[in-house]
């Protein structure tokens, strides 16, 4: 129960290969998942999500790694098997008797692993904010398998979105170093803005596009001015969102990146009614001279 080999889990270092700021290690990843599954737990159906099963099995879910190291997940999820899973736990067993192992059921699994990519999420989004980008398209690969099992949780939908509400919350809190303060829009996003994506020094951070993004009276008015005859500057400013929102693009000056989109209506010119067409753009194309990030 209180094996010298449990303590070591502090020295197991995770996303081995990664380039980090900050290294995790498994024994905080087992304790912040085994918080968020107990927050998770409490707003399922009780009636097929005990709590103490799932916060115990989060705090051990990993624990076999204090003999094996941390193993990349798409490594370890082709090695996990019935001849996997009998070696695990006859090494456990041996070493920690009965007390590691926890019976979950399909529902209470669910949670253990949102929980666990929640956890992997935030880490990784505390990493952005510090001006990591190699953590980008990790983070982006975590970001979607968390979406993927979240749509499986055990609660009633309506339960899961306000909850999704509050994960984006904290994610933006993450990002934004607890500057991030949440419009009024009833949109949800699994990726809040602003977040810091700082890459040289005296350079202006890099940002998410802020949602909604809305014009000034200057910024509307330079628009009516500079775009082409009949434009719908409402309808434009969504197809501007949806396609840097799509692409996940970060600018340091997204008032300057809608001016060149807008001076980019007459480059792609006009359709048969005169009015913008839609700029069509490939996928190496930035904007206002900015690459495209993660």
């Amino acid at each position: 129960m209180f094996e010298r080999e449990l303590r070591d889990l502090a020295h197991v270092p995770r996303f081995v290969m990664v380039r980090v700021l900050r290294r995790q290690n498994v024994a905080e990843h087992s304790f912040y998942t085994a918080i968020y599954a107990d927050a998770i737990a409490r707003v399922c159906d009780d009636s097929v999500v005990n709590i103490s099963n799932v916060v115990h099995a989060a705090l051990w879910h990993d624990a076999e790694e204090c003999f094996t190291g941390d193993i990349p997940g798409p490594t370890k999820r082709d090695l996990k098997g019935p001849d996997w899973d009998v070696k695990v736990s006859s090494g456990m067993e041996k070493r920690f008797g009965q007390f590691w192992y926890c019976y979950l059921n399909d529902d209470e699994k669910v949670v253990l692993k949102v929980a666990g990519l929640l956890d992997e999420v935030l880490y990784l989004a505390g990493e952005l904010q510090m001006g990591n980008s190699s953590a980008g398209r990790v983070f982006k690969y975590c970001q979607d398998r968390l979406g993927t099992v979240w749509k499986s949780l055990p609660m009633d939908s309506s339960t899961k979105l306000k909850l999704w509400g509050v994960v984006a919350k904290a994610l933006g809190e993450e990002m934004a170093g607890y500057s991030y303060l949440q419009s009024n829009s009833d949109d949800i996003t699994p990726v809040p803005t602003p977040i810091s994506h700082q890459r040289r020094r005296g350079r202006k951070p890099e940002v998410f596009l802020p949602r909604p993004f809305k014009l000034t009276e200057a910024e509307r008015k330079w628009t009516s001015e500079h775009a082409l005859p009949g434009c719908d500057i409402d309808r434009e400013l969504e197809k501007f969102e949806l396609y840097h929102v799509k692409k996940d693009n970060l600018m340091r000056d997204w008032s300057a990146a809608w001016r060149a989109w807008v001076i980019n209506t007459h480059r792609y010119g006009e359709d048969k009614d005169g009015k913008a067409k839609p700029a069509s753009r490939s996928d190496d194309d930035g904007w206002a001279g900015e690459p495209d990030t993660m």
